[in-house]
C-alpha cells in the first residue's frame, strides 16, 4: 500500500516564539524609557537602570531579533532551494525530557542521524518534545529535513486513505521513496 507523508512542522521566517524575547524586551525598554522620562526624579538607582542597564538590554534584544531573523531567512531558503539534508526512517527514542525541562531534550535519532529536540532551547527550528505534545515518538516512520542540527520540517508517514493506486501508479501524491514530494503543491510552490 502506498503511504503519504503529513506535514508537522516547517520552519518560518516570522512564526518562531523565539523572536517573543527580544521583541518583549524591546517593548519594555520602550516603555521603560517612557516611564523614567515621566519621573524625573527618580534617583541613583533610576539613572543607573536609564543609562546603564537598560542600554545594554535593549543592545542584546537587538542582537538577539537579528540573529532569529537572519536563522529564520537562511532555514527557510535553504528548504526553497533544497540546500539541506534530508534522512528517513524509523524514530527511536533515545531519552525523553521531563514536562518541567530540567534534563537534556528528547534524544532521537532517523536513518542514522541523532537528533536532540529540545523544548527549552532558544532559537529557529523544531524543538516540540514529546512531554509536549511532539509528533517524533518511538516508531513513528518520519522524514526530517536538517541544516546541521536544526530541524527545519518533520513529515510524518501516514497510510493512505485512497482506494489503492490506479493503473498509471498515481494514487499516491507521495510515496516511502518519493522526494519529489518536497515539491509539491501542498505550500503553493
Amino acid at each position: 500500500m502506498f503511504q503519504t507523508f503529513t506535514t508537522f512542522f516547517e520552519v518560518s521566517r516570522y512564526s518562531s516564539d523565539a523572536l517573543l524575547w527580544p521583541v518583549g524586551v524591546l517593548a519594555g525598554g520602550v516603555l521603560m524609557i517612557f516611564v523614567g522620562r515621566q519621573k524625573r526624579d527618580s534617583g541613583i538607582v533610576g539613572k543607573a537602570m536609564s543609562f546603564l542597564v537598560l542600554p545594554v538590554l535593549m543592545f542584546i534584544a537587538v542582537v538577539m531579533l537579528i540573529s532569529v531573523l537572519g536563522d529564520g531567512r537562511k532555514f527557510t531558503e535553504a528548504l526553497r532551494t533544497e540546500h539541506c539534508s534530508v534522512v528517513q526512517g524509523a524514530v527511536t527514542v533515545l531519552h525523553q525530557q521531563p514536562y518541567s525541562g530540567h534534563s537534556s531534550g528528547d534524544l532521537i535519532e532517523v536513518g542514522g542521524k541523532r537528533f536532540d529536540v529540545n523544548y527549552f532551547r532558544y532559537g529557529v527550528g523544531y524543538k516540540q518534545t514529546i512531554s509536549h505534545g511532539g509528533c517524533l515518538t518511538n516508531g513513528v516512520l518520519a522524514r526530517l529535513h536538517f541544516l546541521g542540527d536544526t530541524i527545519l520540517r518533520v513529515e510524518i508517514q501516514q497510510p493512505d486513505t485512497a482506494l489503492g493506486p490506479t493503473a498509471s501508479g498515481a494514487g499516491s501524491s507521495a510515496t516511502a521513496g518519493d522526494d519529489s514530494s518536497r515539491r509539491g503543491s501542498a505550500f503553493g510552490r
